[in-house]
């Protein structure tokens, strides 16, 4: 039920919701910074303006991821965000009927999956699966160029290998992924269409399918 409030949270109160996950995530990574900050400047002073620059770059990738997502957020929704008072437990269920592309027994969790589905029509990664996967392809060579450089001027040592493993394995991923994205795209819209279909019908006075 974790990922249901949360996402309750984050239609409803998409600046706030922003902020505070972003803010405690680059708080996190600045203090986990220190330590090594702490080992590398050789007098206080320098290691608080070290720290304080630390925490100015904080406060600014959180004001601008956090302004990210808080307006990619308002155009998934368009004002027609999951009600604030809604049962997790049904938004769950939602869920999992957006995922199958049917509506089910229960009015409400129907009714919640027709509003999901709506927004699953309008992520980028279902509206634009081509671009998405250029993108994930692009990602994919330029982490493979990043291994390859290694590769070429540091060499195979077990101090690059782990650097070289995780890049592989980053490369790997980003390409299996944009292999499989359209198809994927393909099928989370036909069921999304298909789900909405169903509902309009089924509120509009036809047989429950």
């Amino acid at each position: 039920m974790f990922r249901a409030r949360n996402m309750i949270r984050a239609q409803n109160r998409p600046r706030l919701f922003a902020y505070l996950i972003f803010g405690i995530a680059f708080l996190v990574l600045w203090l986990v910074c220190l330590v090594p900050t702490a080992h590398l400047t050789d007098t206080p002073a320098r290691f608080l303006a070290y720290s304080g620059a630390g925490l100015v770059l904080v406060v600014g990738a959180t004001a601008l991821c956090g302004e990210l997502a808080a307006w990619e957020t308002r155009v998934l929704v368009r004002g027609d965000p999951l009600p604030a008072d809604a049962d997790p437990v049904r938004v769950a269920v939602a869920e999992r009927l957006l995922a199958w592309g049917v509506l089910g027994s229960a009015p409400e969790a129907d009714r919640l999956a027709r509003i999901l589905a709506d927004q699953e029509a309008r992520k980028l990664d279902v509206r634009f699966p081509r671009a998405w996967r250029a993108f994930l392809a692009v990602a994919a060579l330029g982490v493979a160029v990043m291994t390859a450089r290694t590769l070429v001027v540091e060499g195979l040592t077990p101090v690059t290998f782990p650097e070289v493993t995780i890049h592989s394995l980053v490369a790997a991923l980003c390409l299996w992924a944009a292999w499989r994205h359209p198809a994927d795209a393909a099928r989370r819209r036909r069921r999304a269409e298909a789900l909405s279909q169903a509902y309009d019908r089924y509120a509009a006075g036809a047989r429950h399918p």
